[in-house]
This record gives C-alpha cells, structure tokens and sequence, in this order.
C-alpha cells in the first residue's frame, strides 16, 4: 500500500502532541549510533528518519507512543516502555486505516523481545502477555 505524502502529512498532524516539534532528518544518530528515531523530552522534539511511507511513518507513530505514554523519567522497564510505544504505534496505524507493514510488527516485536531478555537477565519480573506477545511470529 503506497501512501502519498499529503496523507502522511496529515497523519503527522493529527498524532503529533500539542506544543511539540517534528524534526526529520534522513539520517538519524543519537549518541553516535545510527536509530530511526528519538525523542528529546526537555525540548519537546520528536526526531526521526524523512517520514514518506508506511515504515517510517510507523517508526514517527512510536516515538509519539513514547511521548504519549510520558515514558521520562516515571520509572517504568525498558520493555514496558518499547511495548507500549510499539502498541501506540499498530493502534494508531490500525485506527487510520493503514495495514502494519509484516516487517515493522517483526521489528517492533524483536525490539520488545531484546528488552524482556534484558530484563530477565537483571532477574526483573517481567509480564507474562507482553513476553508471549514479543514471542509471537
């Protein structure tokens, strides 16, 4: 499913958080290490790659999850926090309509999957679904 950029421009709006700026950059480094996308809650920025299709629109939509989820300094695991942006991000694709991209629910469940693994590796109990949820093919 191709999108056009005007529909992605629209999306971008309707999630982007109230007094907060979208920065998009075609390549993204935090910390010297090449990332798809951060946020930076004291400036109130979301960073991420050129959004122009699905993927990176994805990648946009869990950097939102992060700051809706106010995933600063609360406190949370790591995997919770990557599961709840990861779960922003299929909700809100789903809600406009948008298929996920096989690849991207690939990624964003490897993605929890490293961090359930890191914490199990620091004896952190973790939850069950979201373990069972990040297992799944």
């Amino acid at each position: 499913m191709r999108l056009s950029q005007a529909r992605i421009d629209g999306i971008i709006r309707r999630h982007l958080p109230r007094g907060w700026k979208h920065e998009q950059r075609k390549t993204v480094y935090l910390h010297g290490e090449n990332v798809r996308g951060y946020v930076e809650f004291i400036e109130r920025k979301i960073i991420t790659e050129t959004v122009k299709d699905r993927e990176t629109l994805f990648c946009f939509l869990h950097e939102v999850g992060h700051v809706r989820c106010k995933h600063v300094g609360i406190g949370i695991p790591r995997y919770i926090e990557e599961y709840e942006a990861e779960w922003y991000a299929i909700t809100a694709m789903r809600n406009e309509e948008i298929p996920v991209p096989q690849e991207e629910l690939f990624f964003a469940k490897q993605n929890v999957r490293d961090q359930v693994r890191a914490a199990e590796e620091n004896d952190e109990d973790v939850h069950q679904h979201i373990k069972r949820w990040s297992s799944r093919k």
